[in-house]
């Protein structure tokens, strides 16, 4: 029944940031063809993007915090958007602020996969998931640190459409190209959901994991694989979004109350998608004084981060 609250929550939403607007479209009648063009052209595809957008981060920060057992992790943590960004910069740099979306889009991806690459092939040989909490985070440094350099000596005008992408928006992608990336977002929700078997089996600890016939360490690679994926997927479209994938799965596990992974995946996605479309709709209410995204989750999440902090204080913590 909750997991149906949040659907309903959800799809509710997203219709929502479909007729509102400085031009309301009405849901139930005929409608002109420019308000047609602004539906198909605008909207859907804003919609259509933060619903994916929050619902894969918030999907891979709980893979991840599963992984790294902490609650602090999200899915950025391994250094993903750092690659992102520096593909992105680097597609800047080249091709004179010029804002391609396949450009931006391709540089974007390689980036971040290029870096995900990197931290499957170390992950073998580092024998504490610690080691490679501090590699990703070491390798995130560096790649900032090269994108800085990058940015110190672009022009003005490539500098400024970088700074731009990196605030984050649900604006950046025509509808056939937010329809391929919910083709790809159906795709990695049902993977994922096809974890939560072995997940809950590793909830009664690793040794009865593996007499259940658990493969531990194809579970935990698989965990790593899926979770960089979904964050270079959208910080590719997207930008990088902060909070969410922090945020959202502990919003889902006090929700629930309980820690079965199909709940808490399915739960996590909505309640993302529900994050997501809820700023959507606020930069439409306010437009055309609407804030970046990144600006709207350092607002929002802030307070509901410090309640949970206050609220799990002196408990165990369960994942």
């Amino acid at each position: 029944m909750r997991l149906i609250i949040l659907a309903l929550i959800c799809t509710i939403l997203a219709l929502l940031t479909l007729v509102i607007g400085p031009i309301s479209i009405p849901l139930f009648s005929e409608i002109s063809p420019e308000q047609a063009l602004i539906l198909s052209e605008l909207r859907l595809p804003k919609m259509i993007t933060a619903l994916c957008a929050g619902g894969l981060l918030s999907v891979a920060g709980l893979f991840m915090q599963v992984y790294f057992q902490n609650p602090l992790v999200g899915p950025y943590i391994l250094g993903i958007p750092s690659g992102a960004s520096f593909g992105v910069a680097l597609w800047y740099l080249l091709a004179g602020g010029s804002l391609s979306l396949f450009g931006v889009f391709g540089f974007s991806v390689i980036g971040g996969l290029g870096t995900l690459a990197v931290i499957v092939m170390i992950a073998p040989f580092l024998k504490q998931k610690t080691f490679l909490l501090i590699f990703g985070l070491l390798l995130g440094q560096l790649l900032a640190g090269l994108v800085q350099l990058m940015t110190l000596y672009a022009p003005s005008e490539n500098l400024r459409a970088f700074l731009v992408w990196g605030m984050g928006s649900f604006e950046r992608l025509s509808l056939e190209t937010a329809l391929f990336l919910a083709m790809i977002t159906l795709v990695l929700f049902f993977c994922s959901i096809l974890m939560s078997k072995s997940l809950n089996t590793m909830l009664l600890g690793d040794r009865y994991a593996q007499s259940m016939g658990v493969n531990l360490k194809r579970v935990r690679f698989l965990l790593i694989l899926l979770s960089g994926l979904m964050a270079s997927i959208v910080a590719a479209t997207t930008g990088p979004i902060a909070f969410v994938g922090v945020l959202i799965p502990h919003l889902a596990r006090w929700y629930f109350s309980e820690h079965r992974h199909h709940l808490l995946i399915m739960g996590s996605f909505f309640l993302g998608g529900i994050f997501c479309l809820s700023i959507q709709l606020l930069n439409l209410l306010l437009m055309p004084y609407s804030l970046p995204i990144n600006a709207w989750l350092a607002l929002l999440s802030a307070p509901f981060m410090i309640i949970f902090l206050f609220r799990l204080r002196g408990r165990s913590y369960v994942f």
